[in-house]
């Protein structure tokens, strides 16, 4: 599919070139901050995400340029430069945010979730010359961190962020991953437990046991995951019971 067919709004590549050095970027530039990286305002147009290792480089650089091609709903890469990824800026709250405020319903964000899953698996596999991490029997593309928090609600649509964990897999694998972040917020037991809860059985009522065989395994990927937080593994064990105490309700 001609990636031209997806329009963008005020979408410029000019200000930033392959191989261009980037500017000095400090916080008062800073837009978000994670674990492994931060994201910058490089201009109107453009956003840089760093890794905090200056010696690092983001894998899945290919992969993101081929689901350009295939017309998916993510943010355009323009440069990868070392720690640097300079991506099309993309306007608007996390899935999460309306979630919270209540502008998206439970039962919405879980059909927001379904369809990026099914558009992502729905793509054809990518040709050798594409690099990817392979991630268990399967050629889906799975992105395996899809919760509302990597997805931006545009006014063009849905668009799915942050590939760091892609790559080719089953598409029960990545459904699997995100009942599993549901659980693990649900096993915290904190304020936001309850709202997790109710968006755990709204997807697993639409799922059904689709990714059943698929908990174990998503699990102990996310246990061993590089950028993993040590309080959050800790929550995984508790967290697939949830999950397969919640697919057996069905």
């Amino acid at each position: 599919m001609d990636a031209d067919a997806r329009p963008r709004t005020g979408y410029d590549t000019t200000t930033t070139t392959p191989d261009e050095r980037l500017p000095v970027l400090d916080d008062c530039h800073l837009l978000t901050s994670g674990r492994t990286s931060n994201v910058y305002l490089l201009n109107d147009t453009q956003v840089v995400r760093r890794l905090h290792d200056p010696d690092a480089s983001f894998d899945n650089v290919e992969l993101i340029r081929y689901l350009d091609t295939e017309d998916f709903p993510t943010a355009r890469l323009v440069q990868a430069q070392g720690p640097d990824l300079v991506l099309e800026r993309l306007h608007g709250p996390t899935l999460l945010q309306s979630l919270d405020v209540q502008d998206v319903s439970i039962s919405e964000g879980v059909r927001i979730l379904l369809d990026l899953h099914e558009a992502l698996h729905g793509i054809t596999a990518p040709p050798p010359g594409v690099a990817a991490r392979v991630i268990g029997q399967g050629e889906c593309i799975v992105h395996l961190d899809l919760h509302p928090a990597n997805v931006l609600m545009t006014d063009e649509g849905p668009f799915l962020i942050d590939w760091e964990a892609a790559g080719l897999g089953p598409a029960g694998l990545d459904l699997a991953t995100t009942a599993l972040v549901f659980a693990e917020i649900v096993a915290d037991e904190d304020e936001y437990a309850r709202p997790a809860l109710a968006l755990l059985r709204a997807f697993t009522t639409l799922t059904g046991p689709a990714f059943s065989d698929h908990i174990a395994d998503a699990a102990t990927h996310r246990a061993s995951s590089r950028t993993a937080d040590p309080e959050e593994v800790e929550l995984i064990p508790r967290a697939q019971a949830i999950v397969e105490r919640e697919l057996a309700r069905h």
